[in-house]
């Protein structure tokens, strides 16, 4: 019975395309069914239930224009705090040291190759002086290089490395026996090797086996961020230091990595936003003209799922405006299907 109610070649569907007027489908419906005409009571029944089909559809559209009007320039106005707050500072290294003899140069953008000895295994050291008063991310890029075998981003024969452990000590400027350590969280890369994932870096094993990696994903730039446990800084300035362990072996080990911080507002995103957003996004809100909010806030819109979710039931709804009709008749007849009258007729 529900399938050939729902029957979209039915009498029903015919019925509700052909009539308007809902009391005269009501009424046709009766006599196909029960074999006689509704009461006005039962009229006024089936219509209050037409409409409130018709209320459901009419929701989505409503919720649409509430969630535009009330929650969505709210929601832009904390992303935009956060977006526009992201400004990654880049460490020039103080001092570097490779425990297993390898040759770490800086280079003019302030990014660290690894030359001469390739052990296979190593631990990086580096140091780096900040007046940022209070850090609260770390971004570590890994960068291919023409040096490196199939241009790294690590020393291995194929290109990969395996980032054991990445491990950060705060201190004040000018007083190394202060340092503290400071824990990371909240990892995020743009790409991980399966079993290898960023978060490892940051588990507290140094093993072989745990850390992060980027098989297949050779010869090509890749990113990580972590955030601070707790903000980091000293008023006279800040001496961070990071060790990068790499205990895999076989040469898996980092050729080519630049460290950076920042002090924006957790939580902290992976990717900024578009260069010609970030522009929009650096112009003071009063300042903006009506086009260049305009473009923010579609780009804003593209991103929000909610949004989305909202706009396609209410454009789904929009497609068929008589729909609530048919879904009202299609409820009157199995209900009049299933009464005792019917079934005490058949």
């Amino acid at each position: 019975i529900a399938g050939a109610i729902a029957d979209p070649n039915n009498r029903i569907t015919k019925l509700v395309a052909g009539e308007k007027d809902d009391r005269k489908v009501i009424e046709e419906i009766f006599l196909s069914v029960l074999c006689r005409p509704p009461s006005e009571q039962e009229v006024a029944s089936a219509l209050d239930a037409i409409r409130a089909e018709k209320e459901e559809q009419d929701k989505h559209a409503a919720a649409l224009a509430a969630y535009e009007r009330d929650v969505l320039p709210k929601k832009q106005a904390e992303w935009e705090q956060n977006q526009a707050a992201i400004n990654w500072v880049v460490l020039e290294p103080a001092s570097m040291a490779s425990a297993g003899g390898a040759m770490l140069t800086r280079q003019s953008d302030n990014s660290v190759l690894a030359g001469g000895n390739n052990p296979p295994t190593d631990t990086f050291n580096f140091t780096a002086q900040t007046d940022l008063p209070s850090v609260t991310g770390v971004r570590i890029e890994v960068l291919p290089d023409d040096s490196l075998a199939a241009k790294g981003p690590g020393r291995a024969p194929n290109g990969n490395f395996v980032l054991n452990e990445f491990k950060l000590t705060a201190a004040p400027a000018g007083d190394a026996s202060q340092a503290k350590p400071i824990g990371l969280q909240n990892a995020q890369a743009d790409f991980g090797q399966d079993g290898f994932p960023i978060t490892l870096a940051i588990d507290g094993n140094a093993q072989g086996s745990s850390g992060w990696a980027v098989s297949a994903k050779f010869g090509e730039p890749h990113t990580a961020i972590f955030e601070t446990a707790q903000d980091v800084g000293h008023p006279g300035g800040t001496l961070l230091s990071f060790t990068l362990d790499q205990q895999f072996g076989g040469q898996h080990t980092i050729g080519r990595f630049r460290i950076s911080i920042t002090g924006a507002k957790r939580p902290l995103g992976l990717q900024g936003p578009p260069a010609p957003i970030a522009a929009l996004l650096a112009i003071a809100p009063d300042a903006r003209t009506p086009e260049q909010k305009t473009e923010l806030a579609n780009h804003f819109r593209l991103l929000d799922t909610e949004l989305a979710t909202l706009q396609h039931l209410a454009a789904e709804a929009a497609k068929q405006p008589e729909a609530y009709r048919l879904l009202g008749a299609q409820d009157l007849a199995w209900a009049l299907l299933n009464s005792p009258a019917f079934l005490f007729n058949r």
